[in-house]
């Protein structure tokens, strides 16, 4: 179970981390293309400044809410070849082999509202830093350039990979009941890491039939931003 534990958070981790790195690079080429259009021109109007950046982070929240649907398809496939091993690891052959990759999620309402959310944060980062420095001598390009939003890209990034990797676990158990599969005698246990909260680290340990919400009220994931909370698949006690 212990090794189980360890490759379901190893995944998560590896998730999570590639899936910042990608947001970073989106959110480093936005401040770039503003820079650099700023660089081009000469004695910008504050007009002409606000409607350049309005633009850059359009495209910037398109680029985002894009990485995102990426990222969180991966995680979703990566829970459910989890699954796979889980049911293997409690003899369940069959149920394991009606296991399925979610391919695709027709809507994403929460990656385009994490999108917009930490464009809006580039944005009015950008805005400040650069009509602050229009009105002195520093160089306006260099100011849009140091705008610093990785707290928010962090937090999207773990937040979102994490939820993705939870809710793929869950509609992969679903699709494989769909198939035909039989889980019965089998729970979610759910794993807190080492360096959880609190409030997670009280909730390690809780079980609940495969399917079934916990009974403590809470989803692993879900309980705050940047929760790594996940469910694990076993034997009932």
């Amino acid at each position: 179970m212990a090794d189980l534990v360890r490759l379901a958070a190893g995944a998560l981790l590896l998730s999570e981390k590639r899936t910042i790195r990608e947001l970073r690079m989106d959110v480093s080429d936005a401040t770039l293309r503003a820079a650099g259009e700023v660089t081009q021109s000469h004695n910008l109007r504050d007009a002409t400044l606000l409607m350049l950046l309005l633009h850059q982070s359009e495209r910037l929240k398109f680029d985002l809410e894009r990485t995102l649907r990426k990222a969180k398809k991966r995680a979703r496939e990566a829970a459910a070849r989890r699954l796979q091993v889980e049911l293997r690891a409690v003899g369940a052959m069959e149920a394991a082999e009606r296991v399925s990759l979610i391919s695709h999620i027709a809507t994403d309402i929460r990656a385009a509202t994490t999108a917009e959310s930490v464009a809006l944060a580039w944005r009015q980062r950008a805005i400040h830093d650069a009509l602050k420095a229009s009105r002195t001598d520093a160089s306006v390009a260099e100011a849009i350039g140091d705008v610093d939003i990785d707290s928010n890209v962090t937090r999207a990034g773990a937040t979102e990979s994490a939820q993705a990797y939870d809710e793929g676990h869950v509609e992969a158990a679903e699709a494989a009941v769909a198939a035909g599969a039989d889980l019965e005698g089998l729970v979610d246990r759910w794993e807190a890491l080492l360096d959880a909260c609190p409030r997670c680290s009280s909730l390690d340990g809780d079980t609940t039939p495969v399917g079934e919400p916990f009974a403590n009220g809470e989803e692993p994931s879900q309980v705050h931003p940047r929760c790594r909370c996940m469910r694990v698949t076993q034997k009932a006690p």
